[in-house]
């Protein structure tokens, strides 16, 4: 009967622990970076913004951009032409959702998440202080990723974790970031928990 009433406490804080994390809101802060492209390695800043539902599901709107300039110490010729200056920009929007499968320290997780991301770039070359020319692309495309990643407690309070995880896109009509064929998109995030029910 002991037994029992132990199993059931037991099962009863576990309810208790999850249904705490509903409400509650996070903000996080983090990078990105698609691993095997053709474009290499760049990381992407982001800032994340979320909300805790049904136990241990998070759904919430993270936002990032990147602006690179490369300036070459001499001429760089393409199709003929000659460039001394490259520009490249690039800006990611997506809503995800998260699913904690326990409430230990180190929580591992599966992940959803569906955006758009545009990229741009440029070659340029000034002719004169009034004159320049150049020549560039730009595209947008939708993103659909599905992965998995461990969230860990950086505090006893369970108020500030650190996040890392591993997803891959399900679309093939991607931009160039993240063109097949690649190993995923792999992002590093740490983020802070507040509010919910007292």
């Amino acid at each position: 009967m002991k037994k029992t009433i132990h199993i059931i406490l037991f099962l009863l804080s576990i309810q208790l622990v999850w249904s705490q994390n509903q409400g509650k809101f996070s903000v996080g802060i983090g990078l990105n970076t698609n691993i095997g492209t053709i474009a290499g390695f760049r990381a992407l800043p982001q800032l994340s913004v979320s909300r805790f539902y049904a136990k241990n599901l998070e759904v919430g709107l993270k936002i990032g951009g990147n602006y690179n300039k490369v300036k070459y110490n001499g001429n760089i010729i393409i199709n003929n032409q000659t460039y001394d200056e490259f520009t490249e920009k690039s800006f990611q929007a997506a809503t995800f959702g998260r699913y904690y499968i326990s409430d230990y320290r180190l929580r591992p997780f599966v992940l959803f998440e569906i955006g758009i991301e545009t990229n741009s770039s440029e070659y340029f070359k000034v002719i004169s202080q009034t004159a320049a020319r150049g020549f560039g692309n730009s595209n947008t495309a939708l993103i659909t990723n599905i992965g998995g990643g461990f969230s860990y407690a950086l505090t006893k309070k369970r108020n500030l974790f650190l996040d890392a995880s591993l997803s891959k896109g399900l679309s093939n009509t991607q931009t160039f970031t993240s063109s097949r064929p690649n190993l995923g998109t792999f992002e590093l995030r740490m983020r802070g928990v507040f509010g919910g029910k007292k």
